[in-house]
Order: C-alpha cells, then sequence, then structure tokens
C-alpha cells in the first residue's frame, strides 16, 4: 500500500494545445489538462473574488472524522452510502493512496474543513469515480467551488494519469450545480439513471446524470471503433459521438425474434435459475443468479434498494432470456427498486432481448470494458425503475438538456 505521504503528479505534456481568448469548456480530459497548466496555474483559468481564499489539501487519515462530518452535515445524516459514514473504513480508504485521494475544503479565514471531494480509481477495472463533492451548508456560497473542483481534478487526473483509462461520476438532478462543475473537468453527459438514488429521506428518490470522461489514448488508441447496435439506437450514438469525436458505428438488425416461442421456452429455463444471496460489510448484500454456465451476479446497497456493478455472462440468448425473466421475479421478491447493465455494444441479439424483455435504455458509455483482444469496448447500460421518472423533476444543463431530449424516447417508452 502507498503511503499517504507519497503524493505523485505525473507531468502530461501540454504542448499541442492552443487556447482562444474566450473561455469555453475542454474538449476532453487533456485538454482539461492543458488549460490548466496554462490558466490554471496563473490564476486565470477561474478567477473569482473567493478564489484566494478557498484551500484545498489532501487528506490524511487522522481527517477522517472530519470527511464523516462533512457527508453528515451535507445530507443532513442521510447519506445512503454508509461507508463513508465509518471513521474506520474512512482511515483505511484515505491511506490508500494507490486507490483514493480525498481533497479537503477550506476557508482561509477560518481554517475549519468545508467540504471535500473524492476522486477513486479501481485499478483492476482502471475506472476512475468522482464521488462526493460537498460543501457543508454554512459554507456554501464562501468557497470557490469551481477553483476548488478544477484544482482537486487536476491533481488527481495527473496522480492516476497511468493507472486510470476513464473517469466517470453521477451527478444529482434535484438541481444542475454540479452538472456544470464537472464538465468544467472536462465530463460529458452520457446518461440519465432515473431514480437512481435516495439522498433527501427514505423513499425519496433522485435521478442521477452518468457523465464521463477519457484522455485521448483511450477513445483513439483502445477504443474498439467498431461497436454492433440495433438501428433505433443510431441517435443515441449519434450524440455521443459528436460529444467525443467518434466516427460512425455499425446498425444492424438482431436475427432472433423474441416472440412467444421465444419466451415460453426462456420461461422455462428460469425454472432453473439457482440464486445465492450474500451479506456484505456496511450494508451492502450480492447477489448471484446461475443457468448452466451462465451467470448474473450484482450488489444492492441496503437504504437504497438499488442494484448495480452488476457482471454478466450468458453463454447464448436464450440462457440471457432466462436469467433476465427470474430477475425480474427477484426484483419484486426483494423489493429491489432500481437496476443497471452496462453491456457491451458487441452483440445485437443480447440488445433485442434485453429491450423486449422490458428493460430500457438509460446510457451509452464508449471505451467501457475490457475485452479478450485488449481493447475497450463501447457499453450500452440496460435498466429498470420501478418508480417512473418524472421529467419535471430533472434539473439539467444545457448539454443534460440535450441528451434528454434523446433519451426520453427510450426511458419513457412503454
Amino acid at each position: 500500500m502507498q503511503s499517504t505521504q507519497e503524493f505523485t503528479v505525473q507531468k502530461i505534456d501540454t504542448s499541442p494545445f492552443s487556447f482562444p481568448a474566450e473561455r469555453r469548456l475542454p474538449l476532453g480530459l487533456d485538454e482539461f489538462l492543458a488549460m490548466w497548466e496554462h490558466l490554471g496555474r496563473k490564476n486565470k483559468f477561474i478567477a473569482t473574488e473567493k478564489f484566494e481564499k478557498s484551500q484545498l489539501s489532501f487528506a490524511e487519515p487522522h481527517d477522517a472524522r472530519a470527511i464523516v462530518k462533512c457527508h453528515n452535515k451535507a445530507y443532513y445524516g442521510l447519506y445512503p452510502y454508509h461507508e463513508m459514514l465509518d471513521v474506520e473504513y474512512v482511515e483505511k480508504f484515505v491511506e490508500d493512496r494507490e486507490s483514493n485521494l480525498v481533497g479537503l475544503y477550506s476557508h482561509e479565514d477560518t481554517g475549519e474543513t468545508a467540504g471535500c471531494g473524492i476522486m477513486n480509481c479501481r485499478p483492476e477495472d482502471r475506472i476512475g469515480y468522482l464521488r462526493g463533492l460537498i460543501v457543508i451548508p454554512e459554507f456554501q456560497g464562501k468557497i470557490d467551488m469551481k477553483k476548488i473542483c478544477c484544482e482537486n481534478a487536476a491533481l488527481g487526473y495527473q496522480h492516476f494519469w497511468n493507472t486510470v483509462d476513464k473517469w466517470y461520476t453521477e451527478t444529482r438532478t434535484a438541481h444542475s450545480k454540479a452538472q456544470f462543475l464537472v464538465e468544467y473537468i472536462s465530463l460529458r453527459p452520457c446518461g440519465i439513471l432515473p431514480n437512481k438514488d435516495v439522498f433527501v429521506g427514505q423513499g425519496i428518490r433522485e435521478s442521477d446524470v452518468l457523465e464521463i470522461t477519457y484522455p485521448n489514448r483511450t477513445l483513439y488508441e483502445l477504443r474498439n471503433k467498431f461497436p454492433q447496435l440495433l438501428p433505433e439506437l443510431r441517435p443515441l450514438y449519434d450524440f455521443i459521438a459528436h460529444q467525443f469525436n467518434l466516427p460512425d458505428g455499425e446498425f444492424t438488425e438482431s436475427q432472433i425474434e423474441v416472440d412467444t416461442t421465444f419466451r415460453t421456452w426462456a420461461r422455462k429455463l428460469s425454472e432453473d435459475v439457482t440464486i445465492f444471496k450474500t451479506k456484505n460489510c456496511l450494508n451492502t448484500c450480492t447477489y448471484r443468479l446461475e443457468l448452466n454456465n451462465s451467470y448474473m451476479e450484482f450488489m444492492v446497497t441496503d437504504m437504497i434498494q438499488s442494484a448495480e456493478r452488476t457482471d454478466l455472462h450468458a453463454v447464448n440468448a436464450d440462457e440471457l432470456a432466462g436469467l433476465l425473466i427470474r430477475f425480474w421475479e427477484l426484483m419484486d421478491e426483494e423489493d429491489i427498486q432500481y437496476f443497471e447493465y452496462y453491456s457491451p455494444a458487441t452483440n445485437v441479439e443480447y440488445q433485442r432481448v434485453f429491450s423486449a424483455l422490458g428493460f430500457k435504455v438509460f446510457a451509452y458509455a464508449p471505451a467501457w470494458k475490457p475485452n479478450v483482444k485488449g481493447t475497450l469496448d463501447d457499453c450500452i447500460v440496460f435498466g429498470y425503475s420501478v418508480e417512473p421518472l418524472n421529467p419535471k423533476q430533472l434539473h439539467l444543463s444545457e448539454s443534460g438538456k440535450r441528451l434528454w431530449q434523446i433519451l426520453k424516447y427510450y426511458i419513457l417508452q412503454n
């Protein structure tokens, strides 16, 4: 484990970039870092009156109580992911600098911790996750969040440069402030996750925006450039391709028809599914469904009852359908309120099964999952929310609004 005293910043070559006189959002992670190098360190990137008094430091294990306090105060004791409310867990989390970097925000006048921002890396997946961009209530309006976020992100991106191929976050839609902040640090909206979270009280659900950014190497060197997609996914793909400057995809119809005969056989297969449930620490459960040589595994957090981090392997479309039919029953039995799965964009037959069995398209994530060829497949995020999404509750950035105009046809369809 890397010592918390060791904080490395990988030097990135920013020489290929030039910068316009006007301020605009960076076009990608590389350009964001270049803009930060050339403008941010001179206080020209985002200068405001509050800039100089907003301070960033990186947490040590002894700061664990302050981090827990931030989460408790910001969410009025209702933060749903209980690991960040456990001091012992947070101490170990902070200590592991190979996987986690926790920025502490403070105000120069008081020196008190005013908030925090977390950059979490999963080295085995080469995925980075930004979470907990928090300012506690009494410091809101007193901290320059643009300055803090940009500095936190720039140093974190550089720290994890050699171990992370993409960064994502899931921003709230009760307001659009966080969406604007993460777009400043180069993330782009790629999906809407309907009623995935519970932030403001038991039973009151809220949707998230899935936002992603990439270094150029991921999109233009590591990505599988030939996704296979159903024709109805073209509008969503074209939107994402425009955001990330990707070439056209390949669109083809499925050879499988999910008709009565197929469904009858799949339902019979579903009767042979075996289910295993494991209670984990910190209020989570892992479920595993097995059918012959196919399986489906996912994690559910007790407080929000959302199934995520789904791992699925199906040897054919029949067994995929059998697993999904049994999963529908399990959702009802276990009161699971939300489900998501990042399905590689390589098999249109599997896409047709998901769609025909009632799962919605929530998002499109380029260059997401590694394949046996050593490249990264794009993924369609299929899912389901028990509680219907109310579009009037979505508060989105301008980019998010444009994405919603496409996604609403997938998410709101019966």
